[in-house]
């Protein structure tokens, strides 16, 4: 594995030497694996470079990719073709995640990487917090792929989330700037919300007849009875008071969860905000969506001692994360028909993890533009 990552290396060096023959364009390229189709937060970030930045071309390039080292055919192709091609003729680089390009190629000086976590927050464990851990990868693989090596930014939504993000990313704090993700300004505009709500309406017309809406957004775990927690909350819940939605992960598929129970693929979690009366998550950082939607949070979580266990965290979620946890379905809907929950906790929890004070799409756009002047 070893030799054909060097030798793949490079090769990829060679042809990106040829590739930056090409003259640099006034070009913002901004790159995702999370998904083949742009995030919420990638989508607010190119409109508004569009607006802002009118002599550039903002390229959006979105493949997605399970693994940060993917021997994928076609995958393989695609990085070694039209993403480095995109790469030598740019002027600024926006991530949301690892780029195999981004930290394995030697780089024009001038040129600029920007790492935009696609993850608001630092809760849970990534990048170099879980190099030779359960679940992370291995000293000598970050090693051979470069991990997050070349950025010359990283963007972290508070100050509180320097420190966990600089370790993630073995960068100095120098490096950390706070920025919040674009979605931050989705969540709390009403223009927006309004937008979301009225296409979901749409499309789930039974979800505007004055009954209260569930929104059940569970994490994804590895090795364990996803589907089985999913269905033990939509037994528990009253379907007679309530409207229950279920956002499972992309990764589970075709979950039948019978009459009354919306199972939606259709809309992300974070558009599902704008209908939802009521939260329920686990350990996902969906929560501080969440909180930044003022919404009233629950947590179910059945097997959170064998999740702790396996999954690291940078904060202690049993006592700094907001909202009512129980790990029994019945127990939980109980506090929720009792209204248990406190929205000055969530709105305290908000502000330490994320700059609410700004305007999180202009921000960002505007360092970015900075960075283009003069180059």
């Amino acid at each position: 594995m070893k030799l054909i990552v060097c030798l793949g290396r490079v090769f990829m060096q060679i042809l990106y030497s040829l590739y930056k023959l090409r003259p640099v364009r006034n070009q913002i390229l901004i790159v995702s694996r999370q998904s083949n189709q742009p995030s919420i937060d990638i989508r607010l970030l190119e409109e508004r470079l569009h607006q802002t930045m009118p002599n550039y071309t903002v390229k959006v390039m979105c493949r997605y990719s399970k693994s940060a080292a993917s021997l994928d055919v076609p995958y393989i192709r695609y990085v070694m073709g039209p993403l480095m091609k995109a790469f030598a003729t740019s002027k600024v680089v926006v991530l949301d995640g690892y780029c195999i390009p981004a930290s394995m190629l030697k780089h024009r000086p001038q040129l600029k990487i920007i790492q935009m976590w696609h993850a608001m927050g630092c809760f849970k464990k990534f990048g170099f917090a879980t190099v030779g851990e359960e679940g992370g990868y291995t000293p000598e693989f970050a090693k051979m792929m470069h991990m997050h090596e070349n950025y010359d930014y990283v963007f972290t939504s508070s100050e509180t989330c320097k420190k966990a993000f600089a370790e993630a990313f073995h960068v100095s704090e120098e490096k950390m700037k706070v920025m919040p993700l674009p979605r931050m300004d989705f969540i709390r505009d009403e223009r927006y919300v309004k937008e979301c709500r009225q296409r979901i309406i749409e499309t789930y017309p039974q979800l505007d007849d004055g009954k209260a809406v569930i929104l059940y957004a569970p994490t994804f775990r590895k090795d364990a009875d996803n589907e089985g927690f999913i269905r033990d909350f939509a037994k528990a819940c009253d379907l007679e008071k309530y409207h229950l939605v279920v956002k499972p992960h992309p990764i589970i598929k075709g979950i039948t969860l019978g009459q009354g129970i919306i199972c939606d693929y259709k809309f992300q979690s974070i558009e599902m905000l704008s209908v939802c009366d009521y939260v329920v998550s686990d350990y996902s950082a969906f929560v501080l969506e969440a909180a930044l939607a003022n919404k009233p949070i629950f947590r179910y979580v059945p097997d959170e001692e064998e999740y702790l266990q396996r999954r690291g965290f940078f904060t202690d979620i049993r006592t700094q994360w907001p909202g009512c946890r129980e790990a029994d379905a019945d127990a939980l809907m109980q506090a929720i028909e009792q209204d248990r929950f406190d929205l000055s906790e969530v709105k305290t929890f908000a502000q330490k993890y994320v700059q609410t004070n700004v305007q999180a799409t202009k921000q960002i756009a505007s360092f970015i533009q900075e960075l283009t002047v003069g180059s």
